[in-house]
């Protein structure tokens, strides 16, 4: 990948993602997040990850859906309890 097509630079918009939804850096410069302007529940954040974290899905690249401010599951079902992370 080069990086203009590393989602987590925010330099290019996946397909995937609306027309309509903004995209900002999230704190501490470790990703993008693309959100709906018409629901802030509803976004997906995309992370570079980081080699020493101690979670493994996390230590690569990795994607957080939230749908109507509920974290989405890998197969795109709703975690239940679960809220999409400040960041």
């Amino acid at each position: 990948m080069n990086g203009m097509d590393e989602p987590w630079t925010g330099r290019s918009r996946p397909a995937q993602i609306p027309e309509t939804w903004r995209g900002r850096a999230l704190r501490g410069g470790d990703g993008w997040c693309w959100e709906d302007p018409e629901n802030s529940g509803n976004s997906v954040r995309f992370y570079k990850g980081d080699p020493d974290s101690p979670v493994p899905a996390k230590q690569g690249p990795y994607v957080v859906v939230c749908s109507d401010g509920c974290l989405m599951d890998r197969n795109g079902y709703p975690i239940p309890g679960s809220r999409c992370p400040e960041d």
